[in-house]
């Protein structure tokens, strides 16, 4: 049985997950587990789309395409840190470990990787990304060493290239721009 999912119905989805964890090579104890198994919200979802796609998009529909795309990049810089600096969205202990893991990567970038973010000190949005992938229920972020986050964070910040980040309302937007919603 398959399903088909629009981009609107994933667009409108609060994502909701059951966490159960165990330690490999030693099966799962289901009654001792279920105590420990909760709600959680795993991710917000992050649209994002190829700069030149994106800025030939607003050309055929915008006579001021430029302002916009410079709105939109400005946007794709600022709204991933606002998680880092405390918009509310992380508790405290979260925010103050992602400004350490900040501070961590951007010790060991060149000036050029520094300056591609500018006015800050890394990229967030690779920032979060690697965080994200490189931490673990059982081992937290924290026990990550410095050189294999930065690796992550190039990484990230290599596939992010070339791609605007939209929130979930330009998101919207741009899709009503181009007839789809």
């Amino acid at each position: 049985v398959g399903a088909i999912v629009s981009n609107e119905l994933v667009d409108e989805m609060d994502p909701v997950k059951l966490r159960f964890y165990w330690h490999q090579g030693k099966p799962p104890d289901v009654y001792a587990a279920s105590e420990g198994c909760g709600l959680f919200r795993e991710n917000y979802l992050v649209h994002h789309i190829d700069h030149k796609a994106l800025a030939s998009i607003l050309r055929s529909t915008s006579v001021e395409a430029n302002d916009t795309l410079q709105i939109l990049e400005w946007e794709h810089l600022t709204q991933p840190c606002e998680v880092l600096l405390g918009s509310g969205l992380l508790k405290e202990e979260s925010v103050q470990l992602l400004k350490q893991l900040m501070v961590t990567v951007a010790a060991e970038l060149s000036a050029d990787e520094v300056g591609e973010c500018q006015p800050f000190a890394v990229c967030c949005l690779p920032l979060l990304s690697a965080a994200s992938q490189l931490s673990s229920p059982i081992a937290g972020i924290e026990a990550v060493a410095p050189t294999v986050l930065s690796d992550a964070y190039r990484a990230e910040a290599e596939r992010l290239r070339g791609r605007i980040f939209l929130g979930k309302q330009r998101y919207r937007q741009i899709r009503r721009l181009v007839g789809f919603g």
